[in-house]
């Protein structure tokens, strides 16, 4: 008994909570039923399996966890993402201890 297989590209747009990093990435999904119905899903990036785009990818920038995945990247190229200007963030240093040396005639 042979399954019928659905094979997609599909493009998922990532945006990092953390950093605000936005990026995009293109899989090829093989969707069939097995014989009892069940729904499987094989994503493929270059021929190599991935596991699912929302199943908890790090952000490259940043490695934080909380990243939003959205399937709609089609209708926005991902330059005219907005990304808010980095903040510049300037301590003041305490200032640096010279050890005095005393020196004897």
């Amino acid at each position: 008994m042979s399954a019928n297989v659905i094979i997609d590209e599909v493009r998922f747009r990532f945006v990092c909570r953390r950093c605000q990093t936005a990026w995009c990435r293109r899989y090829r999904v093989r969707r069939w039923r097995d014989h009892e119905g069940t729904p499987y899903e094989l994503y493929e990036q270059h021929g190599i399996a991935m596991p699912a785009p929302n199943s908890g990818i790090a952000c490259p920038s940043c490695g934080g966890l909380r990243v939003h995945v959205d399937t709609l990247v089609d209708l926005v190229p991902p330059a005219a993402v907005s990304r808010p200007s980095p903040r510049i963030r300037l301590r003041r240093r305490p200032p640096m201890l010279v050890p005095r040396v005393r020196r004897f005639p």
